[in-house]
């Protein structure tokens, strides 16, 4: 899954210009949401929970709390 989701220097720059770690992650989740598939979700909270912690990793962001 990290090879589908993987974000390069290019994305990390265009994420950079976002406020927020919740704005940085819903565009992230877009972006590879339609690389993968070629459209948006139509309900982007449909995204799987596999694909929020592959993405939240790249951007060293926790999704839930420690066990």
């Amino acid at each position: 899954m990290e090879k589908i989701f993987f974000l390069d220097n290019e994305d990390m720059a265009l994420i950079k210009g976002h406020r927020g770690r919740h704005i940085r992650c819903g565009f992230v989740l877009q972006l590879v949401t339609v690389r993968y598939l070629g459209c948006f979700l139509a309900d982007p909270l449909e995204v799987p929970n596999e694909v929020l912690d592959v993405v939240a990793a790249q951007l060293q962001i926790r999704t839930a709390a420690p066990k």
